[in-house]
């Protein structure tokens, strides 16, 4: 989405179009295959888990900057970090017997964490352009 509403010469240096379509293809790829990467890679948890810290710890910083620039809206990202850091402890932690459990639980997560970012998108946008 950030792709098409970017100046085109702005989104050509994000390359967010290729990462979109390049989560899509990982995205199903897990969906087609999901029995193979849980047997395959039971590393992959752990590693997801540090990379969604990682993730929260950057909306922290973006809620920083937000608050910094004296932006309303700076509570979006502060929730997105929230849920973000919270899920990353759940993963982490591992509180469940079954690995195709947890990874239930992260395509729940990941929705909840999508939708709460295009809140942020769409609320926190027009603050940004003031």
């Amino acid at each position: 989405m950030k792709y098409f509403r970017e100046d085109p010469v702005q989104a050509a240096l994000e390359r967010n179009f290729a990462v979109g379509l390049l989560a899509i293809a990982l995205g199903a790829l897990f969906l087609m295959k999901k029995m193979w990467l849980i047997q395959a890679f039971p590393l992959l948890t752990v590693l997801y888990g540090i990379m969604m810290f990682v993730t929260g710890v950057i909306k922290v910083q973006w809620t920083a900057d937000m608050l910094r620039a004296r932006l309303r809206k700076w509570y979006w990202p502060a929730i997105s970090a929230v849920l973000m850091l919270a899920f990353a402890c759940i993963v982490l932690c591992n509180p469940f017997s079954s690995t195709v459990a947890l990874w239930m639980c992260i395509a729940i997560f990941l929705i909840v964490e999508a939708v709460v970012d295009l809140l942020v998108m769409l609320f926190a946008r027009d603050e940004w352009a003031a």
